[in-house]
């Protein structure tokens, strides 16, 4: 497919090898705006903000992907297949399963697995659980040693589903959280399998970084100010591993 796309209106040579995607487009516009030197906007299409500046000398873009796996496989699809993007870190938030998690604290996933049949849809990958790409984590755990930010080595568990109202959705999340735990599954995501699925599929590298914003059960839940200030840690390791990455 010719660029721009029917998603992305920048054109090819505008974005950079190495794409931080948020999954608000707002929270991309915080971060090129707060954290890189002349960034530039090169999408405002469908109101998915993209911007490429640089971080520390390095030239970065960051774009957000929306919300769920199928927005994610979009985004991330075009950017791997038509923009020569070679590696994507998805940053985000989600809840924990695990008792001791506190909010704020930040995972690494290795791994996701979903119920969901995305994986086939795209090109018949049964399997369902995906690896991130152990380039960008060697990457990831060396800028959280840089800067002195703790960050756990998780799995996740991705699913289509956000809402679960009334007492049978109490129920499925009790369910849920207690089949997850015992499958070493640290916290819930809804992006980051799509996005190892389209790597995975062409070739490419992929991680993702999560910030604890609810911890299930336990009725701990970030408010809307902390969300947005408590993910700065994430956001500097996400950035800082372009030391690692880019040459």
């Amino acid at each position: 497919m010719a660029t721009p796309t029917p998603h992305n209106n920048a054109k090819l040579g505008d974005i950079a090898e190495l794409v931080i995607m948020p999954g608000d487009p707002k929270r991309a516009e915080f971060i090129a705006k707060n954290f890189l030197k002349d960034p530039k906007c090169f999408n405002e299409a469908r109101g998915m903000l993209g911007f490429t500046g640089e971080y520390d000398g390095k030239r970065i873009s960051v774009m957000g992907s929306g919300m769920g796996m199928a927005s994610m496989g979009i985004y991330s699809y075009e950017l791997f297949a038509f923009y020569d993007v070679k590696h994507i870190i998805r940053i985000g938030t989600c809840g924990s399963y695990l008792p001791d998690a506190e909010l704020g604290d930040l995972y690494l996933v290795k791994e996701s697995w979903t119920d969901s049949n995305f994986g086939y849809n795209l090109a018949k990958i049964e399997d369902k659980w995906l690896s991130s790409s152990e380039v960008i984590n060697k990457a990831l755990a060396s800028s959280a040693a840089d800067a002195n930010i703790k960050a756990r080595e998780v799995k996740a568990f991705v699913t289509d589903v956000f809402y679960r109202p009334g007492k049978l959705g109490e129920e499925m999340t009790k369910a849920e959280s207690d089949k997850m735990v015992e499958m070493g599954i640290a916290g819930v995501d809804m992006e980051s399998y799509a996005l190892f699925a389209n790597a995975k599929l062409l070739g490419k590298n992929a991680s993702c970084m999560l910030t604890v914003s609810d911890v299930i059960g336990a009725n701990k839940n970030m408010t809307a100010e902390e969300r947005q200030n408590s993910l700065v840690s994430m956001i500097k390791v996400a950035l800082g591993s372009s030391k690692y990455l880019l040459k």
